[in-house]
């Protein structure tokens, strides 16, 4: 199918006269024809009505079709398309809506090659019409490239030998394309039709592309660091042989940002926080709100730990553990509850808001990466503006880090003085220690363990959260468990004094690590207890402190809330 696009003034006979001369058309028919689309050329205009219009859009189609031949192979079908002069706005949209109605002719399962002739149309219409054409190609279900663009130099006829060159205008097509792939890969970090549209021999920039493009979708941080790293030294490389392509270079620099926000520095930033912020503020631009926040709580994270790890955990430098992010990050719940300690400062009241908005971006982070719930428009603008305010208050951390870095950290990493906590202590005082919250099972424990040869025990159980509920864990977190369980009972009971009782189902290997850590913390009375197969009743057994020689240290001082939380007392 052969779509022919023009209006009334369009010279429709001599089209005919060209394309009909090798037919084997009679000469009568040839001249009625003929004189038929001359009198349709000089008998309407830009008055002509549009049921006119569509009427002799018909005649003209009609006249054409099985007349009209451009190769050895039969007359193709042939589509009209009769266009008003786009004098005005109303006449444009009629134009727009009757171009566009051509799709209707089209197959998606066939390839359209496009060329376009501009010669003698009224200027605005080549523009408008180009831009219709590049929405077909560009957004509608079928697979049409623009190939060529035609333009009859007319102006320079009396100084080329009184002839006028046709000028193919394809250059433009391609450059065209090319903005709308780089404008995409701007607007929406999809690289998929710039890669597609460079040609081979731009290998290196289209492998560097392909790496970032998937990089960016996993938003997997090593990938993108070495992605960067390769599309930078490709981007840098000068090209001997100018081409449109060494301009497509110059517009992804201009896409990926200038200059501090230039994405192509976070392969060169030291603080991983400062990167992870440019990188979160690029997703953030293209409306990439899942990868954006998701991006931003770990810049967050990125931006604490080190100096966390240098004040409370000197040992250890791997800021990389996930553990040590996770504390990094709690340290903030810490200030906020000690604020009234401070002294006044606009970093403290900005310490407080970093974490309150902190906990609102938790759950947004989750419903991305867990597709949780379903929203409505009004939550959906929420969320955005939750997490541009979350990306602003990382910009104003990036500032304090590095303009008040000192007063800063010295804020950041105040300890308050403890309150004066009064130990329990009396003649006979049992803790009972478990992972489960199974109030039922414990019943039966509590009766044993209240009992004692010097009389009835007074009976504590630790918060389940000190011990935490997981029921297997490795030696490592074993070993900071038991540690933490230590420093919450010397807080709150003498330690000579207090009996330390398993629960019957914890774990054994739990039970004999964690016996041991206290007996090197020096908590001497330790039991579990067992089923005694004669009477089939509950026995407190010692855990003997002979078969412990373990060194255990203390990794540090704990200060989250749960360590603040009293004992509950069993009645």
């Amino acid at each position: 199918m052969i779509i022919l696009i023009g209006t009334v003034k369009s010279c429709w006979s001599m089209f005919y006269r060209k394309f009909t001369q090798s037919s084997e058309i009679d000469e009568k028919t040839m001249l009625s024809d003929i004189l038929r689309l001359y009198e349709i050329e000089q008998d309407n205009g830009k008055d002509t009505d549009n049921e006119t219009l569509m009427n002799l859009e018909g005649e003209i189609q009609h006249i054409y079709n099985g007349k009209l031949t451009f190769s050895k192979e039969k007359a193709p079908d042939i589509k009209v398309c009769l266009i008003r002069y786009g004098m005005n706005n109303e006449e444009l949209l009629e134009n727009y809506r009757h171009i566009s109605n051509i799709e209707k002719y089209l197959d998606e399962r066939e390839e359209y090659d496009v060329a376009f002739d501009i010669t003698h149309a009224f200027r605005s219409l080549p523009i408008y019409n180009l831009i219709i054409l590049n929405y077909l190609q560009q957004v509608s279900l079928y697979n049409m490239k623009l190939s060529h663009i035609f333009y009859g130099n007319f102006e320079v006829k009396r100084e080329n030998d009184n002839k006028a060159p046709l000028v193919d205008l394809a250059d433009m097509i391609e450059i065209l394309n090319l903005t709308n792939a780089v404008s995409e890969f701007k607007n929406t970090g999809n690289a998929g039709s710039l890669i597609q549209i460079l040609p081979e021999n731009e290998e290196r920039l289209k492998s560097a592309l392909e790496s970032f493009d998937w990089a960016t979708q996993i938003n997997g941080w090593n990938e993108i660091i070495n992605a960067v790293r390769e599309l930078s030294n490709v981007l840098k490389e000068e090209t001997k042989q100018r081409t449109r392509y060494v301009d497509a270079k110059n517009m992804l620099k201009m896409a990926l940002g200038e200059g501090s926000d230039n994405l192509l520095q976070i392969a060169d930033y030291e603080n991983k926080g400062k990167a992870q912020l440019l990188l979160a503020m690029w997703y953030q631009k293209q409306n990439r709100y899942g990868l954006a926040v998701a991006t931003a709580m770990e810049a967050l994270r990125s931006f604490l730990v080190p100096y966390y790890l240098n004040n409370f955990r000197p040992d250890e430098t791997d800021c990389e553990n996930e553990n040590s992010r996770k504390e990094a990050i709690q340290r903030l719940d810490r200030i906020v509850k000690s604020r009234d300690n401070w002294t006044k400062s606009d970093i403290t009241d900005f310490l407080v808001e970093l974490d309150l908005k902190k906990d609102d971006i938790k759950p947004i982070r989750n419903m991305f990466a867990h597709n949780l719930q379903e929203v409505n428009s009004d939550y959906d603008q929420q969320v955005k503006r939750e997490i541009d305010t979350f990306i602003d208050k990382l910009k104003q951390l990036r500032e304090y880090l590095e303009n008040r870095e000192v007063e800063f950290v010295k804020i950041y990493c105040y300890e308050p003085p403890m309150n004066k906590i009064e130990k329990k202590n009396g003649v006979c005082i049992r803790v009972f220690i478990s992972d489960s919250d199974d109030e039922e099972e414990h019943k039966k424990q509590y009766e044993k363990i209240k009992k004692s040869k010097r009389g009835k025990c007074t009976v504590y159980k630790v918060p389940v959260q000190v011990v935490g509920r997981k029921r297997k864990m490795d030696r490592k977190e074993i070993l900071k468990t038991g540690c933490k369980l230590c420093e919450y009972l010397n807080r709150y009971f003498e330690k000579e004094k207090v009996g330390i009782v398993f629960d019957k189902e914890m774990e054994l290997r739990k039970q004999i690590n964690y016996a041991a850590i206290l007996y090197h913390n020096e908590f001497s009375n330790v039991y579990y207890i067992e089923d005694d197969q004669i009477t089939n009743e509950l026995k407190l057994v010692s855990v003997p402190k002979l078969v412990f020689d373990i060194s255990y240290e203390m990794p540090g001082y704990f200060h989250d809330k749960v360590m603040e939380e009293e004992p509950k007392q069993i009645k």
